[in-house]
């Protein structure tokens, strides 16, 4: 990364960091805790159609190819 690269990149976190402050508390609440979100996940691995479900609808469908999807 180059000098004017970092800089660039910093000045991009000061700018994330303003806007995530203007936002307030309402936006710093998470919705589900950690322990939450892992059993969704395991929730999600076992059961294929609620992870296509949750990925969108030709995620899980094995009839859907890439070489199918890819002509459309």
């Amino acid at each position: 990364m180059t000098r004017f690269e970092r800089r660039q990149f910093f000045d991009r976190l000061c700018q994330l960091q303003a806007l995530y402050r203007l936002r307030g508390d309402y936006d710093a609440t998470s919705a589900i805790s950690i322990a939450g979100a892992i059993a969704h996940a395991e929730y999600l691995l076992v059961d294929m159609a609620a992870l296509a479900e949750a990925l969108g609808d030709e995620a899980g469908d094995p009839s859907a190819t890439s070489s199918e999807t890819q002509r459309a």
